[in-house]
C-alpha cells in the first residue's frame, strides 16, 4: 500500500480537479460560428422605415424559390428587427421592367409570398404581416441600364408607421445603411 503525505496529497487532488475541469470544459465546449455580417439598406418613407433585400440575395432571375442560404443571415435580421415593433409589417416584391407586366406582377407576387413564408418560419409574427407584388411599378433605379434592373430587382420589408429610432436602437454600428446612398454609390460604379 502507498502512502501520501498531506501535501502530495493535496497536489494529486488539484491536478485530478484540474484535469476533470478541463475534460468537462471540452466536452461542453460547441465551436463559435461566426454569422455574416450584413448590412440592411434602410429609408423613411411617410408608410414607415422600409428595409430592401437585394433580389441577387434571395433570388436567381425570373425565379421565386428563395435561397436559403444566402437569405438567412438577412432573415435572422429582420426577425430580430420584427421583435423589437408591435407595428404592422409589409413584404412587397419587385421586379424590373424586362417582359411582360402580367408575368413580372406573377413573380413579383410569388416572391413576396416566399419571403413572408420564409419569414414566418424564423418566427415573424404573422398576424402582422402581409404581402403584396408590385411588378415595375415602382422602380428605385433606371429600367435601361443592367445595374439599375438588378436594384430594381428586390423585396422590401415595410414596418408600417415606425420609427427608424426604435429599429436602429442599440444596433451595431454599420447594421444599416441609407437605402438612396446605396443605390447612388452601385450605379456609379456601374459606369466607371
Amino acid at each position: 500500500m502507498y502512502f501520501f503525505s498531506n501535501r502530495q496529497q493535496s497536489i494529486k487532488v488539484l491536478i485530478m480537479s484540474i484535469a476533470c475541469t478541463i475534460l468537462v470544459a471540452c466536452a461542453t465546449s460547441k465551436p463559435k460560428v461566426e454569422e455574416p455580417v450584413i448590412t440592411l439598406p434602410i429609408r423613411i418613407t411617410e408608410r414607415g422605415v422600409e428595409i430592401t433585400i437585394p433580389d441577387q440575395v434571395l433570388f436567381e432571375v425570373g425565379k421565386a424559390e428563395v435561397n436559403q442560404e444566402k437569405a438567412l443571415p438577412y432573415f435572422k435580421q429582420l426577425v430580430y428587427l420584427m421583435s423589437k415593433s408591435d407595428k404592422n409589417i409589409l413584404v412587397e416584391g419587385h421586379t424590373d421592367s424586362q417582359g411582360q407586366e402580367a408575368a413580372n406582377q406573377i413573380l413579383s407576387e410569388k416572391r413576396s409570398q416566399a419571403v413572408f413564408d420564409s419569414l414566418v418560419a424564423l418566427g415573424a409574427p404573422k398576424d402582422r404581416m402581409q404581402m403584396k407584388g408590385m411588378a415595375a411599378r415602382v422602380p428605385v433605379a433606371p429600367n435601361d441600364v443592367a445595374s439599375g434592373r438588378r436594384l430594381n430587382r428586390r423585396t422590401e420589408i415595410i414596418f408600417l408607421g415606425e420609427s427608424q429610432a426604435k429599429l436602429i436602437k442599440g444596433e451595431p454600428s454599420g447594421t444599416f445603411e441609407h437605402a438612396a446612398a446605396r443605390v447612388k454609390r452601385i450605379l456609379e460604379q456601374a459606369t466607371e
